[in-house]
């Protein structure tokens, strides 16, 4: 019986966990960001006696939170394409370094993100910023291109010193011991 129950209930709606935007944020985030070409973070904030100021900079830190987490999982993305390119031998000399160059590549991401809308609902101030993301890809390119040139040329600087090492014959040992004890008896 409690199977059949169970079966019988699989087409009803499943309640959501998390917090789901209330439909005036979906309508404006469905007419101000283009999802093909843009990611979006949305922050909210409510309304309380600090003011206006207090509110929108914490709304806008959240947004900005919220577009950064999406934006590193972009760039996350684009990484591994460009790692799809590299051998496997060269793939351990990036490996180590792909969480420092995400950070960057995010860091300078997020100081090009455009704020597309703010508005309040029921005393919540939401702001809605976007990034855009063709300019994500061409960081993440960029970033990588040049860490791979300075790799290449950390490289050519040890090439070029053990290049310019030369054979140094090593110098005979002098046996001090033998050479005072002569010294003694002579005297």
């Amino acid at each position: 019986l409690l199977a059949t129950t169970m079966i019988g209930c699989s087409g009803l709606p499943t309640l959501s966990t998390q917090n789901k935007q209330p439909s005036m944020a979906e309508e404006k985030i469905a007419n101000t960001v283009d999802i093909n070409r843009e990611i979006y973070g949305i922050g909210k904030a409510k309304i309380s006696s600090a003011g206006p100021f207090v509110t929108e900079e914490r709304a806008r830190e959240q947004a900005l939170n919220d577009l950064k987490g999406k934006i590193n999982q972009k760039i996350d993305i684009y990484f591994q394409q460009q790692l799809s390119l590299v051998d496997s031998y060269s793939k351990r000399i990036y490996t180590n370094s792909l969480k420092d160059l995400r950070d960057y590549t995010a860091n300078i991401a997020i100081g090009n993100v455009t704020e597309k809308a703010s508005f309040v609902n029921n005393g919540v101030l939401y702001i809605i910023v976007t990034a855009s993301l063709e300019d994500i890809f061409k960081q993440s390119k960029y970033t990588f291109v040049e860490y791979t040139g300075d790799l290449i040329k950390r490289l050519d600087t040890i090439k070029t010193n053990v290049n310019a090492m030369e054979y140094i014959a090593p110098i005979e040992n002098v046996n001090v011991n033998s050479a005072t004890s002569r010294e003694e008896k002579s005297i």
